[in-house]
């Protein structure tokens, strides 16, 4: 850089070549000490110390050499003479291609001139004073100019580990990039429109962090492509406009927000921002391009400002995340718009929407419900193909025309609401629609046969269709919440949603509900009345039942099975089946019961179900239809034989083998009620007896025993048998 700003500076020096010596003194000072103060910073710079004695001989040599040039070459240049200027001129670009030290000697040689000048001063006119003071003041503002040069480029020197690179990206718009990862954009006006990827002149560059400074009014096309890299972008108020692939595939990066001054951004802006979570949209937005969010996975919630109009094609094509959508004035929704949304469950539709075109819900397969506007008069081939859990339609009022496969795949689809004023419905329309069932179509029979229906279309020609002369005659509505209820002994008010046409009426200003017979156990009746516009009543009947037990327990016994459980509200008698017999083992209106077929085997499976029942009778229609079940293993149980106290403090129990348990309980307490009794473990089951320890003498003690199986981690048991009786003498 020192070079080359000597040379500079020199060339400009000499270019003036009727100056005065005073000027060219004057002026070459001041170059002189902007010259000094560069190579100090420079060599402040430097990793290796300045040696001063090295310096000097560098300076001083070339200073006597140059004596007798330079007054050679001032002479010449005092005459005015062209071949002093081309002479000088060579001499300035020769310097800017030698070393440092060659630089230093020129300097030095300049310092000879202003002397010899001072007498060549002394001789000029009054005419030529003059025309010294305005060339010396051009001279003046050209060395102010290379000074700033100089400022300018020893500041990027002093900051040239953070600035790395730089140039221009606009007729006034200029670009920084540091190795920090962070381009910044700066100026005023429109960035460049750039053709691709590779014309970036910063797309060798790792970005991390893009800054657009105020000023810029535009983001050109394929700005920030494939900076794969940044994670954080800053717009300011003043951008306008986003060009086409500026941000595509900008992987990493995770949210943004977009001013509200922007009116554009263009086609496949975003595509690709796999990382993208949440946009910000502007408020003035006016055109939004196709496949401008285009495979923004993590994208999970969108709202569209009411100023864009048209949802282009593919705009949040393959947007797999995304759940809620909401759109304020759209009028039309193009080619595959939303389609592959895979998560989407909500979208919220404007009034002014009218088209939705071919693909614009394709493979929305969590979309359960849409409600779509009235204003709608055509729906596209495949709009909803593949909405697999869409499990109702409204057709809106003034819908005309229903496309080829519209609704094909949608194999959730119950009902389908449909106005007159539709003419014609395109083959397949309703393929694979296996649940479809109702058709509620608001016209006659002669107007639904004049639909130019299309082949082969069965799933709704075979469904039951309902010719509704009133759409706002509530017993046309569509009523869920409404189902059999247990028994309290308190009246039972199930809240019903109720939908007219698709559309959720609200409780209190377009129906009321009023209730029948909801305390008792039997029927119930809900009654729904419609309110203003809504007329008519619409019925419908729920069963109050018996509850069942929330706990039973199995006890084997000697000769049967004992079953015991809770008490349900209403029920008179309780019913106790067993596997799949279809007659009860027992009824009862006691808390418990006994299995006692002697046809029970020991160690065989069992399970018991128990029913609450009104009347204790078969087929009296009083029974619950619901019941509690618990599997047991049946187990007989063993007898003591003996128990002997032997030794002191000790007792030895002898009992029979169990042919089908895998252990034996043993306990004993000093009572007969076995209050506090002790318990005991015995593996295996092949083992007959026990030696029972720490017993005190002259007491007497009562010994049990039961069997216990294991499966599955679940034990199971017999009752403890009868006590026996044994004192301690010893």
């Amino acid at each position: 850089m020192k070079k080359n700003v000597i040379a500079l500076l020199l060339s400009t020096v000499m270019a003036f070549g009727s100056i005065s010596g005073a000027t060219v003194f004057a002026a070459e000072t001041e170059v002189q000490e902007a010259i000094e103060t560069q190579i100090d910073e420079e060599r402040q710079n430097t990793d290796q110390p300045e040696d001063e004695t090295q310096t000097e001989t560098t300076v001083t040599e070339p200073v006597e050499d140059s004596e007798e040039v330079n007054s050679n070459e001032v002479d010449e240049l005092g005459a005015g003479s062209e071949d002093g200027e081309t002479e000088y001129a060579e001499e300035a670009e020769n310097d800017a291609e030698t070393d440092s030290t060659a630089a230093g000697a020129a300097v030095i040689e300049e310092e000879q001139i202003p002397e010899e000048n001072t007498e060549i001063s002394d001789n000029t006119s009054e005419e030529e004073n003059t025309t010294e003071e305005n060339t010396a003041e051009s001279l003046d503002d050209v060395l102010d100019e290379l000074t700033e040069e100089i400022e300018a480029e020893s500041i990027s020197n002093e900051s040239k580990d953070t600035v790395v690179q730089s140039g221009a990206c606009g007729e006034n718009v200029t670009w920084t990039w540091d190795n920090d990862g962070i381009l910044t954009i700066s100026g005023k006006g429109p960035m460049t429109d750039y053709d691709g990827y590779g014309d970036l002149p910063w797309h060798t560059f790792p970005i991390k962090t893009i800054i657009i400074k105020s000023g810029v009014t535009s983001i050109g096309d394929y700005a920030f492509y494939i900076s794969d890299e940044a994670t954080k972008v800053t717009i300011p108020d003043t951008v306008t406009s986003i060009g086409r692939l500026s941000f595509g595939a900008c992987k990493k990066l995770t949210s943004i927000t977009l001013p509200d001054h922007i009116t554009s951004i263009g086609s496949y802006a975003f595509e690709d921002c796999w990382a993208l979570t949440k946009v910000t949209m502007p408020n003035d937005l006016t055109n939004l391009g196709e496949h401008a969010f285009s495979g923004c996975t993590e994208l999970s919630g969108i709202s569209i400002p009411s100023g864009v109009k048209t949802i282009q094609s593919r705009t949040f094509w393959m947007c797999y995340g995304l759940k809620s959508v909401t759109l304020k004035g759209v009028t039309e929704i193009g080619f595959d718009g939303f389609a592959f949304c895979k998560s989407l469950t909500s979208i919220s539709l404007p009034k002014t929407l009218t088209t939705i075109g071919m693909g614009a819900f394709f493979s929305c397969g969590s979309l359960e419900n849409i409600a779509l506007p009235d204003a709608v008069t055509s729906i596209g081939d495949d709009a909803f193909e593949n909405c697999k859990s869409l499990k109702s339609i409204v057709f809106p009022m003034n819908l005309e025309s229903l496309a080829s496969n519209a609704f094909v795949g949608c194999n959730s689809l119950t009902t389908v609401t449909m106005h007159k004023n539709v003419k014609n419905i395109g083959s397949d329309a309703f393929d694979n629609c296996s649940q479809l069932a109702t058709v509620f179509y608001l016209g006659t029979q002669d107007e639904w046969l004049s639909i130019d229906i299309g082949t082969p279309n069965n799933e709704l020609l075979g469904a039951n269709i309902i010719f509704v002369g009133d759409p706002y005659d509530m017993k046309f509505a569509q009523v869920t919440g409404i189902s059999n209820a247990t028994y309290t002994g308190k009246p039972i008010t199930p809240s019903p949603v109720v939908k007219q046409l698709g559309v959720t009426l609200k409780k209190g200003t377009d129906y009321k509900v009023a209730y029948s017979n909801n305390t008792k156990i039997g029927t119930a009746k809900v009654t729904i009345t419609g309110i203003g516009k809504y007329t008519g009543t619409y019925t419908k009947t729920f069963r109050i039942v018996l509850g069942k037990t929330e706990r039973a327990d199995l006890f084997n016994n000697g000769h049967d099975v004992k079953i015991t459980w809770h008490k349900v509200p209403g029920a008179k008698y309780y019913k106790v089946y067993r596997n799949d017999l279809k007659e009860p083992v027992c009824v009862t209106s006691l808390l418990y019961g006994y299995d006692k077929d002697p046809k029970l085997k020991n160690g065989q499976k069992y399970t018991y179900k128990i029913v609450a029942s009104l009347t204790g009778k078969d087929n009296s229609g009083g029974d619950s239809p619901l019941s509690y079940s618990k599997v047991m293993y049946r187990l007989t149980t063993v007898v003591i034989r003996s128990a002997k106290n032997l030794e002191p403090g000790k007792v030895k129990v002898t009992y029979d083998k169990t042919p089908v348990g895998d252990s034996y309980v043993l306990q004993w307490a000093d009572n007969e009620k076995m209050v506090g009794a002790t318990t005991k473990v015995v593996k295996p089951a092949g083992v007959t007896s026990c030696v029972i320890t720490g017993l005190t003498k002259g007491k007497t003690y009562y010994v049990s025993i039961r069997v216990r199986k294991t499966v599955g981690g679940v034990n199971y048991y017999t009752t403890f048998g009868v006590p026996k009786k044994v004192r301690i003498d010893k």
